[in-house]
């Protein structure tokens, strides 16, 4: 099993399992979608903690890279991040 990308991590379904009782945790996906013009999809990725900083040799290109994508993908001047969120509930051990 799999958490989005953004988590930076996998959670292993045993893992789940030992944080709930013995019945297996319920999950429910709901469907997320954000809306970002470049000036916030820019603010988006250099939000991240793993992203390169200015004075990285790595930060411009970045950048130009992430104009480009944004520049070929747009649609009205923005660009769609679509998410599922996962939500685990059951009775805790």
């Amino acid at each position: 099993m799999s958490l989005s990308p953004d988590r930076h991590r996998d959670l292993a379904e045993d893992s789940l399992d030992a944080f709930f009782s013995q019945d297996k945790p319920q999950v429910v996906v709901f469907e997320n979608r954000q809306l970002f013009d470049y000036d916030g999809l820019e603010g988006r990725l250099l939000s991240s903690s793993y992203t390169p900083e200015p004075g990285n040799p790595n930060y411009q290109p970045m950048l130009a890279l992430l104009r480009d994508i944004f520049d070929r993908y747009q649609q009205g001047g923005k660009v769609a991040f679509e998410y599922d969120t996962m939500l685990y509930y059951g009775c805790l051990t």
